[in-house]
Order: structure tokens, then C-alpha cells, then sequence
């Protein structure tokens, strides 16, 4: 089966770490793709897609 993993943030940009941490998240749990999700930017919804 297929599943897939959200980090969700509020932050005001998403930087590097923020990758770090959901492809940690990716290996530790034993999953192949993730969603980073920042509701917190003042222009628009900002999200990655990520492939661990």
C-alpha cells in the first residue's frame, strides 16, 4: 500500500532544515514520499513534494 507523509508548518518561509527533518521523518518511518506544508507565508500557500 501507498502512503504518504505531511509535516505541516506556520511559518514565514520554509528553509532546508525543514527538508531535513521531513526526510528524516521519510527514512525513519520507512515511507517514500512526503509533503512539506507551509500555511504560515503571507503571500500564498508554499509546499514541497519530497522523495526519500
Amino acid at each position: 500500500t501507498h502512503t504518504l507523509r505531511y509535516y505541516l508548518k506556520a511559518a514565514t518561509r520554509l528553509i532546508s532544515d525543514d527538508d531535513a527533518v521531513m526526510l528524516n521523518y521519510l527514512r525513519t518511518t520507512r515511507k517514500r514520499l512526503g509533503i512539506l506544508i507551509n500555511f504560515g507565508s503571507t503571500k500564498k500557500l508554499e509546499w514541497k513534494r519530497l522523495i526519500s
